[in-house]
């Protein structure tokens, strides 16, 4: 399947992909998907039979958006839980001392927020005034302790 949405990306930037419009509530035409046809030769493990399946790739812009919008909001989650595991020093603030400890609690908020892997952009927080811990994280990965 990577290679197909690999290759859908590469049509996509050529400007390849067939595209599929509909009319909405206000009768204006809007893009509803879009996407490409491939096909393939199927059949059974040991069998002498063979069949030729065609597989539609599609990407729905509404559906991408909608992603692209939760994983905006999980990566805001979790910067404010990761900048709450260094707070500033003062009465009543605990702080993570322990190298090792930091790295593993930064690990787990990243999969419990869904956001393991992703990247942000160092140097630009959402929250001003605070740390930037995405280049934290970074620092301590490529220093090789994460």
């Amino acid at each position: 399947m990577e290679t197909w949405i690999t290759a859908g990306v590469a049509q996509g930037e050529a400007g390849a992909l067939e595209r599929i419009f509909r009319t909405n509530d206000r009768g204006h035409e809007v893009l509803a998907a879009e996407g490409y046809e491939v096909e393939r030769t199927c059949g059974v493990p040991g069998g002498t039979e063979a069949w030729t399946e065609r597989v539609l790739v599609l990407r729905s812009p509404m559906h991408a958006q909608q992603q692209a919008v939760g994983l905006e909001a999980r990566l805001g989650y979790a910067e404010k839980k990761l900048a709450a595991l260094t707070p500033p020093r003062g009465r009543g603030k605990r702080q993570i001392t322990d190298e090792a400890t930091l790295v593993e609690a930064i690990d787990t908020v990243l999969k419990d927020h869904r956001v393991h892997g992703c990247s942000a952009s160092p140097g630009k927080s959402r929250a001003s005034g605070k740390r930037n811990m995405w280049a934290a994280v970074a620092a301590l990965r490529a220093a090789g302790r994460g």
